[in-house]
């Protein structure tokens, strides 16, 4: 799994970004960005296929915004948006502090991409958002494992033998993807 960073030349948060921001104006205040979406909010590491892949041509087609919405309200069926119905107490909606966008916790974020991602992919996530400061100008934490656990714990949620199979494995020393993958074994 590749992550993406800022230099790329194909850069999809960039646009994930932007797209979020227009979408942010006009998104009703009962929606708020999830999953796929949320990660990149969160600036966490995923596999750069799930908001960009190449089409038959070759050219990189954008994957819709992840956008969710507590049950019973129905989920948004805008172009460019992946509208996602979500049980109440499944997920933990906070507001960016910097830019006023409602998302989902880191927490809930991880335990919702466990429909997702791997098992693995799932650590690399899990160890990015609760990896502690190696230095000073290190940015804290976004969440802690007890966090990961209880967002692990709520309902039969898609995906929730994977969170509680990768919750185990995650450590807050990590530095980086790659040394996650070291740690379990798993050199790609």
């Amino acid at each position: 799994m590749r992550t993406f960073h800022a230099e790329d030349p194909d850069d999809a948060p960039g646009s994930v970004f932007r797209r979020v921001q227009e979408y942010a104006e006009v998104m009703p205040a009962s929606q708020f960005f999830c999953l796929a979406t949320a990660c990149v909010l969160w600036r966490a590491p995923i596999p750069p296929g799930l908001m960009r892949r190449r089409d038959a041509s070759g050219a990189f087609v954008e994957s819709p915004l992840d956008v969710g919405v507590f049950l019973p309200d129905r989920a948004s069926r805008t172009r460019g948006v992946r509208g996602r119905s979500i049980a109440p107490g499944w997920a933990d909606v906070v507001t960016a502090p910097v830019d006023g966008i409602r998302l989902t916790s880191p927490a809930s974020t991880w335990a919702m991409m466990g429909q997702v991602l791997s098992e693995d992919e799932l650590v690399i996530l899990g160890d990015a958002l609760v990896r502690m400061p190696h230095r000073d100008a290190d940015p804290p934490p976004l969440a802690t494992v007890d966090e990961l656990r209880r967002a692990a714990e709520v309902g039969r949620r898609p995906g929730v033998l994977r969170i509680r199979e990768a919750l185990p494995f995650i450590r807050t020393r990590s530095w980086s993807p790659q040394e996650t993958r070291m740690r379990l074994g798993r050199v790609s």
